[in-house]
């Protein structure tokens, strides 16, 4: 069985160290994008208030509409804002490191 060359096997050592480095960065600011998520959910749930509490003239017409549409696309951003914290939280460099050394051989 043939291995890796050199040259391929020092450039993935070199990106071994880079996707570690870069993983335990973005772990470092997940506390801050949990934050930025909890405000965000807060937003959203003063602004399904402001809807819920609309006589239903406003509600039926462009400000219902509106304020509905705003809590729609605040629950999209929120959904990929946890997901990406979710993602941060999942991703384990050992594991990949590992796969990637038993690449180079």
């Amino acid at each position: 069985m043939q291995t890796m060359n050199k040259t391929r096997r020092k450039a993935l050592g070199d990106l071994m160290d880079r996707l570690s480095t870069t993983i335990e960065a973005l772990s470092e600011h997940g506390a801050a994008l949990e934050d930025i998520a909890n405000e965000l959910e807060t937003l959203r749930d003063e602004e399904q208030e402001y809807y819920d509490n609309m006589p239903d003239g406003p509600r039926e017409g462009d400000k219902g509409t509106t304020a509905e549409a705003a809590v729609s696309s605040l629950d999209s951003a929120l959904d990929t804002l946890r997901e990406l914290i979710s993602a941060i939280e999942a991703a384990d460099a050992d594991d990949i490191n590992s796969n990637i050394d038993d690449a180079r051989g």
